[in-house]
């Protein structure tokens, strides 16, 4: 498998990140076993620890070789994702401090992941709105409705909805939706338009925002830019049909395979 394509990336991650803490905290029993090693009763528990931990990154690792298909992943993946070694860097540093300092790291590291993790969802959801997978569309004969949104068209010229996928980080650890999908343009062109995915090669002759991202808190911006929404947007170009019996009630079908958006139009009314 292409270590750059994930079937499951957020259960692939926790596999490959447990692996490497578990090697952090198996670490740190053993320091601590020498640090201890006047006292039996300590060595030996910290023996134990060390044991089971490492018996542990094993298992977790295994799993990850049966789920990727892949023996060495992490060096596989580190190449095709730049600052993974990073990521890897910091889980093993965090396995150390647990197993130095849990009763102080557990707690925190609990309550930061939870925060972190309810945070990016409020803003996700709070960025890209609905994403309900059938989106409404009604062509009246000055106007089109997508969803909520009334758009004034002109009626010689043929029209378009232009819709942009964005995919989460495969290297994300956050029990959140991967793809998310938002009905950004509505497009006029004089030329029939072509289901494409690239938006450049679209000649348009005017191009209206139905869906416009405004953040006006610095550190939600930067936090989406740098580690949410990195990569860059997919736009898919979804030809309306030139119709002369007003309304006409259309369905956006909207569905994503292997990370890809598909979109179907299909006509209700």
């Amino acid at each position: 498998m292409n270590p750059a394509v994930l079937e499951n990336p957020f259960l692939a991650q926790c596999f490959a990140f447990s692996c490497v803490l578990c090697v952090g905290v198996s670490l740190a029993s053993l320091a601590k076993i020498f640090l201890f090693r006047k006292k039996p009763n300590v060595s030996s528990r910290r023996f134990s620890v060390f044991c089971f931990f490492l018996s542990l990154a094993v298992i977790f690792y295994t799993v990850l070789i049966f789920m990727t298909k892949n023996l060495f992943f992490f060096s596989a993946f580190s190449r095709e994702h730049a600052g993974y070694v990073f990521l890897l860097l910091f889980f093993f540093m965090l396995g150390i401090l647990l197993g130095l300092f849990w009763k102080i790291v557990l707690p925190l590291s609990l309550i930061a992941y939870l925060s972190i993790t309810i945070f990016t969802n409020h803003l996700l959801h709070s960025l890209f709105e609905s994403q309900s997978a059938v989106i409404p569309i009604s062509i009246e004969e000055n106007s089109v409705t997508i969803g909520t949104r009334t758009v004034e068209k002109t009626s010689e010229l043929h029209q378009a909805v232009k819709i942009s996928s964005y995919h989460l980080p495969d290297t994300l650890v956050l029990p959140v939706k991967r793809n998310w999908f938002v009905l950004g343009v509505f497009a006029e062109s004089p030329l029939p338009f072509e289901k494409i995915l690239d938006t450049s090669d679209a000649v348009t002759d005017r191009e209206v925002v139905i869906v416009e991202f405004k953040i006006e808190n610095r550190f939600a911006l930067f936090y989406l830019n740098h580690f949410i929404l990195s990569g860059e947007p997919r736009h898919l170009v979804v030809p309306l049909p030139s119709e002369k019996i007003y309304p006409s009630l259309y369905s956006a079908h909207i569905s994503f395979k292997n990370n890809e958006l598909s979109c179907e139009l299909l006509r209700d009314l």
